[in-house]
């Protein structure tokens, strides 16, 4: 009788037992469903690949429309795309323009490298010079619009914004530049007017993108494109020199 109303009798350890052996599977089972799920594999969407070469191809179709959107809701991915694929082609380009002859009086210390030993070592140091002298110049580009703005025109645009609007123009002198390495070794000349067709075109897209950003009639927009392009050209040379 003692034993029956007792609560740490046999009856409460079998009861206790019994909930904790109940209580065991449910939690085992949620740590097991934790822990065993199914490792899903990375496929390829197809879908976003067609949209990938839409957005693309909206570049040549539609460009005043692709700039818009570039000034509106910049994507970080394609700015950074586009700045990593104008990067590697100013490195090819400084990799084949030191066997040109017209060109080895220019690139004197490049010259100097490659005669000290040509090898797979001098190769990746071109190619990073030209990578950094690229990359640079194009950063240099935004930073010259982002100061006139900020301290002649005393406009409140962000180094981010002009970066994601100004990246058409990148984009499209980079297809030029693409171009002038396939001219490049044929004929000088040919290689340097497509630079310089890309440069034209980049200037437009630059117009129009500005005056997307800040909202500035023709006139104003003109005249700070260019006065940022004649600061640019003179602060390149410097530095290139």
């Amino acid at each position: 009788l003692i034993q029956f109303f007792n609560p740490f009798g046999s009856r409460g350890q079998a009861g206790t037992a019994h909930k904790t052996s109940s209580a065991r599977p449910a939690g085992t089972k949620k740590r097991q469903s934790r822990t065993r799920r199914p490792i899903q594999p990375i496929r390829l969407n197809r879908q976003s690949f067609f949209n990938a070469l839409n957005r693309a191809g909206q570049y040549i179709v539609r460009p005043a429309d692709r700039i818009r959107m570039a000034v509106s809701s910049g994507s970080n991915l394609s700015v950074l795309v586009i700045i990593i694929v104008k990067g590697a082609l100013g490195g090819i380009m400084l990799l084949m323009s030191v066997h040109q002859p017209h060109l080895q009086a220019i690139l004197s210390l490049n010259i100097a490298t490659i005669n000290s030993g040509w090898n797979f070592g001098s190769q990746i140091f071109l190619f990073i010079q030209g990578f950094g002298i690229d990359l640079a110049a194009s950063l240099l580009l935004v930073l010259l619009y982002y100061l006139v703005l900020r301290y002649v025109f005393r406009h409140p645009a962000g180094f981010r914004q002009l970066l994601c609007g100004l990246s058409p123009a990148l984009l499209y002198f980079s297809v030029f530049m693409l171009g002038g390495l396939m001219t490049l070794n044929g004929s000088l000349f040919s290689a340097l007017l497509m630079l310089a067709a890309g440069f034209a075109l980049s200037t437009v897209a630059q117009n129009f993108a500005v005056r997307q950003i800040t909202g500035f009639d023709d006139n104003r927009s003109f005249i700070l494109t260019g006065f940022v392009l004649l600061l640019y050209s003179s602060v390149l040379s410097v530095l290139l020199n």
